[in-house]
């Protein structure tokens, strides 16, 4: 027959009945245990109010917390969460945070969001991405250093297909012109610079990737706006990066199956 194992509760009430059957003396019981004298008597009272359930762990947690988000604050927060996936918006913490204060709540911080997200089980944890610290953005010191065009395929809301230009300055991240046309081509990437440099004047720089509507290296051939670029003293420059790298997804419409859940946009392109 195999032995019985005995909890701590028993034990515990085994050696108060010595100490009090005058078997054992409290220094005894107290170096033997490892325990101190003050921890000895904590148990004794529990054990005498309590019984054996007094001697069990007992949770450490504070009776309040009073830095712990309130539940009318998570259910905010899980809701705009919701709401912004369901109109095909970035639903992450900073998203959230803005969301709240254009509704007149005062938000905590979007740490404070991310962290409520995380317990609410809508994040899952990726250990092994880089944190927002470690990031290392190459920028050119001063605006109108250098400006970034790229283009990217939309749908409208009617079903037509537009292709948006868009120019941003590269130190400030300024938006200088968009535009949407009807074909990644020459002509519409021109007609977005010119529009900029029209209210911005012209930058030092251009920075493109190899896409025919902005470079004819491939075709041994000079585009429209490499020509133009040229006449006005604005030197193209190709990074070795592709395409998507150069793409500045905070402020890019987002994919196709986000797009579905906002309302149809009809808009005339050119």
């Amino acid at each position: 027959m195999g032995s019985k194992e005995v909890t701590m509760e028993t034990k515990y009430a085994a050696v108060f009945a010595s100490v009090q059957a005058g078997r054992e003396s409290v220094t005894e019981v107290c170096a033997r245990l490892g325990i101190s004298r003050k921890s000895y008597y904590k148990y004794l009272a529990r054990f005498r109010s309590e019984g054996l359930e007094g001697l069990r762990p007992q949770s450490r947690r504070p009776l309040t917390r009073p830095t712990e988000t309130p539940p009318e604050m998570v259910g905010l927060i899980t809701t705009a969460r919701a709401d912004l996936a369901a109109e095909g918006w970035d639903n992450g913490a900073l998203s959230i945070f803005y969301r709240l204060l254009r509704e007149g709540v005062q938000p905590p911080v979007w740490r404070t969001i991310h962290r409520v997200l995380v317990r609410q089980g809508l994040v899952v944890p990726q250990p092994r991405k880089q944190p927002r610290s470690s990031y290392r953005r190459f920028e050119f010191p001063a605006p109108d250093d250098c400006w970034q065009i790229d283009a990217f395929g939309y749908q409208l809301g009617d079903g037509q297909s537009v292709v948006i230009f868009e120019v941003k300055d590269d130190c400030s991240r300024a938006q200088i012109a968009n535009l949407a046309w009807t074909a990644e081509d020459t002509m519409g990437a021109w007609e977005c610079l010119a529009r900029g440099i029209d209210v911005f004047g012209k930058p030092r720089l251009l920075l493109s990737d190899n896409s025919l509507a902005f470079s004819g290296k491939a075709y041994n051939k000079i585009v429209l706006v490499e020509r133009n670029l040229m006449a006005l003293g604005i030197k193209p420059i190709r990074p070795a990066a592709s395409s998507a790298d150069l793409r500045e997804e905070r402020t890019r419409p987002p994919k196709a199956a986000a797009l579905a859940g906002r309302p149809a946009e009809r808009r005339d392109a050119g």
